[in-house]
């Protein structure tokens, strides 16, 4: 998008086409201009997405993931604060159970890729 305006009209109305159809929709407006982290290629994104999951993140990987995470839990679970949902996801990062979930989805994938080849 050109704008900040023009971004808030798309996220505006991505969240009536959703609710028009019965669906939770919200939307975070990122800055594109520059890359998230530190890493551009998919293989080198992959090592820093796991190294984030470890809670090593560059301080805009921690912003993005934060902000995202707080629209799914409000949008999931109906939680508007933020400071709430902040510490519920760092928790989660901490905890391992970010990575352990990161590990669970990679395996499926891959016995998809397997099962479809």
């Amino acid at each position: 998008m050109e704008t900040r305006d023009d971004a808030k009209r798309l996220g505006k109305l991505l969240v009536r086409i959703g609710n028009a159809l019965n669906k939770k929709v919200g939307y975070v407006i990122t800055l594109m201009d520059e890359p998230v982290g530190k890493s551009v290629g998919n293989i080198l994104e992959i090592q820093e997405t796991i190294k984030a999951l470890n809670g090593n993140m560059s301080r805009d990987v921690e912003d993005t993931v934060i902000s995202l995470a707080h629209v799914v839990l409000s949008l999931a679970y109906g939680e508007k604060d933020f400071e709430t949902n902040s510490a519920k996801v760092r928790n989660v990062i901490w905890s391992g159970q970010a990575l352990n979930k990161f590990k669970q989805m990679v395996i499926a994938q891959r016995w998809k890729f397997k099962l479809y080849r």
